[in-house]
């Protein structure tokens, strides 16, 4: 097979409950205020701000990406990454399966790609596809992914 098509998500959604923005509210006004007593008023107002964008970006559902692994490259969306910009793949077979791809870019190093709609022969196939492409190295997600799935994103 030349090419590979699929939808995947943005990233694994994960409910949060009211808690959470609790949480994320006392912290944020316990920073602010914290800023206010060491007269950086500037800083209490961006910590607000971004507390507010990050509940606001958490609630949200994720969209669906159309996703193509194909002769000329990776698509991801409206983004083509070739095969000269990308350095190795690896396919993480936990909770939630993905694939890393990992670049040769400074401001993306890495492309998270949540494959568990595929099932396991598709995964194989993309897997012997991506080997005569790129090399095959193991890799982990990076920490602050991993931190932020922690978290609750």
């Amino acid at each position: 097979m030349n090419s590979f098509h699929f939808r995947s998500p943005e990233y694994y959604h994960r409910h949060k409950a009211t808690d959470w923005y609790w949480a994320v509210g006392i912290i944020a006004i316990s920073a602010a205020a914290t800023a206010v007593i060491l007269n950086n008023v500037l800083l209490a107002v961006l910590i607000i701000l971004g507390a507010f964008s990050l509940s606001m970006y958490a609630s949200r559902q994720p969209h669906e990406h159309d996703i193509e692994i194909g002769n000329a490259g990776v698509t991801v969306g409206k983004y083509r990454f070739s095969y000269s910009n990308l350095v190795s793949f690896w396919i993480e077979h936990y909770e939630h399966p993905r694939l890393l791809i990992k670049t040769n870019r400074l401001i993306m190093p890495h492309i998270i790609i949540p494959i568990d709609t595929l099932d396991a022969s598709e995964k194989d196939e993309i897997r012997e596809f991506l080997k005569t492409k790129i090399a095959e190295e193991e890799q982990t997600e990076p920490l602050l992914e991993q931190i932020m799935e922690y978290i609750g994103f």
